[in-house]
């Protein structure tokens, strides 16, 4: 494939901007909370505080009720005794999640005064232009019929930072509780646009398009950026596997301090254990994989540029056609990582998956 030289656009030491993404949007500004906003954020934390001690409250009551039935009817009773205890654990299990879980009431009235305190939003706006359904929160909203992909304009989401809520999408409320995260990504480098006017036409794509490329350099922050997914890519799977691997070794370990020979039984005993560890296994692997992969592209320091010009640009009248709007012909431009293959930028913007990855 013929490139325009990459020396030409030896720029990788010039940093990007790093721009956080949610619900397929970037992150427009960062404000302070209006009174009103204040005002609505107190108010929910203090409901979801009364909400989770009337639960905990509730579970108490019934604990109790239970007892004295328990010393009224069940005297003598092993039966009783026992469902009594099971309900024990059950009422202090579910205390204990109302206590400490983070999805529980009281963890979230905790985060919402610390927005408060804070007194700060996360503004993202932009035109969602197609669904990305490893996205949850935008996957949420969509099916709360808050976002509209596709509808050729820009909507607005507010979410708040230290407890992570969805808390409006167009100035209208999110009622439910939508947990919203970000992700840090790289925007394209100034010398990207300049890279992309500088390409080498290389032939037809098989639908009659003019195919050109080129490569430029990745900037400092884009090189960061592939980073943390080489790390994250082995670390995430690594604890799993290596306590289930353990696990799955086990027999071998007691075999040989016992000096005896390990039996089918051995294995038998612990298989869906060894399930488990089998499959983290594989896991790791992947990780492994993905993350050699991305080395690669990392050493080689550069994003291959590909753009696809339609024959209509190509053999344009003149004067040029005039088409419906929405109709026009347009360039497609994407930049993809050498080794691995995967889409880095498409049309100047980064890919999906790069502001899904958290």
């Amino acid at each position: 494939m013929a490139t325009s030289d990459i020396t030409s656009w030896g720029h990788g030491d010039a940093d990007a901007e790093m721009k956080s993404w949610c619900c397929g949007m970037p992150l427009a500004e960062e404000r302070p909370l209006t009174p009103e906003e204040v005002a609505a954020v107190r108010a929910e934390a203090m409901r979801l505080r009364r909400q989770g001690a009337g639960a905990i409250a509730g579970v108490l009551g019934v604990m109790f009720a239970l007892s004295a039935l328990s010393r009224t009817y069940g005297q003598g009773s092993q039966i009783v005794g026992l469902e009594v205890t099971l309900e024990f654990m059950a009422g202090i299990a579910i205390a204990g999640w109302l206590l400490l879980s983070e999805e529980g009431p009281l963890r979230r009235a905790g985060k919402l005064i610390r927005d408060v305190k804070n007194g700060a939003v996360k503004v993202f706006r932009g035109e969602v232009k197609i669904r990305d359904d490893a996205d949850q929160a935008q996957a949420a909203l969509i099916k709360l019929n808050a976002l509209h992909p596709a509808m050729g304009r820009a909507q607005t989401v507010l979410v708040l930072p230290e407890a992570q809520r969805v808390w409006s999408v167009d100035g209208a409320r999110v009622a439910r509780w939508v947990s919203a995260r970000w992700s840090e990504v790289a925007q394209p480098p100034a010398f990207a646009a300049l890279a992309a006017q500088w390409l080498v036409p290389t032939g037809h794509a098989p639908e009659g398009e003019l195919v050109s490329t080129g490569q430029r350099e990745l900037s400092r922050a884009e090189r960061r950026e592939i980073e943390r997914y080489i790390k994250r890519y082995w670390t995430r799977p690594l604890p799993a596997a290596a306590v289930l691997s353990l696990w799955l070794l086990w027999p071998v370990f007691a075999a040989i301090g016992n000096a005896r020979v390990i039996h089918l039984s051995d294995w038998l005993a612990g298989a869906p254990t060894h399930i488990w560890a089998i499959f983290a296994d594989i896991a790791l692997a992947y990780g492994v994989y993905h993350a050699h992969k991305l080395s690669l592209d990392l050493r080689e320091g550069a994003v291959q540029i590909l753009k696809l010009t339609p024959p209509e640009l190509v053999d344009a009248p003149d004067p040029p056609k005039i088409l419906p709007p929405g109709k026009e012909p347009v360039d497609t431009l994407v930049e993809y990582l050498p080794v691995s293959r995967r889409l880095w930028t498409e049309d100047g913007s980064p890919t999906i998956w790069r502001r899904s990855a958290g």
